[in-house]
């Protein structure tokens, strides 16, 4: 979350954290001592969406799926198949179709996407070399380990 949004929620929380309307500051007292922009902090505590939240109706995937896709390219990657741009893309196709819209998506919708979503920005086509995926199977790691212990005993290293 970018500072200025994490400083208006901030200003928000405690706005809303003085139970009583009559004991809170002016809101331009209250935005200035948070450092947020006044006008956008009165918008926000009357009912106001964020930029972000106030297009969600335009994208083609609601928040929670696009949460769930970034819960997916996490898992792929923590298994050490990190998605490329097209298969994350293949994928948010899938959810557009379970959900009856068969349009095509944008050309440069994993861009916007991954601009929305900055934590899988560097995950989404990062390559695994196959010597790193080879490497993982329990036989590799076996023969690593003898060849260690041996090299420990040929040095006399404890």
């Amino acid at each position: 979350m970018p500072v200025n949004e994490q400083r208006m929620e901030q200003a928000i929380e405690a706005w809303f954290a003085i139970p009583v309307p009559e004991d809170r500051p002016s809101i331009r007292q209250h935005a200035k001592e948070y450092l947020v922009d006044r006008t956008t902090f009165a918008r926000r505590v009357n009912g106001g969406r964020t930029q972000a939240n106030s297009h969600e109706h335009q994208q083609r995937l609601s928040d929670t799926q696009e949460d769930w896709l970034v819960q997916w390219i996490k898992e792929m990657d923590e298994r050490g198949y990190p998605p490329s741009h097209t298969r994350a893309r293949e994928m948010a196709t899938q959810i557009c179709i379970a959900n009856g819209d068969t349009r095509p998506l944008r050309l440069k919708w994993i861009n916007q996407f991954m601009r929305r979503h900055p934590s899988v920005r560097s995950v989404i086509s990062r390559v695994i070399k196959a010597a790193r995926i080879d490497g993982t199977r329990p036989e590799v790691l076996q023969a690593h380990f003898k060849l260690f212990h041996r090299t420990k005993v040929a040095y006399e290293v404890t």
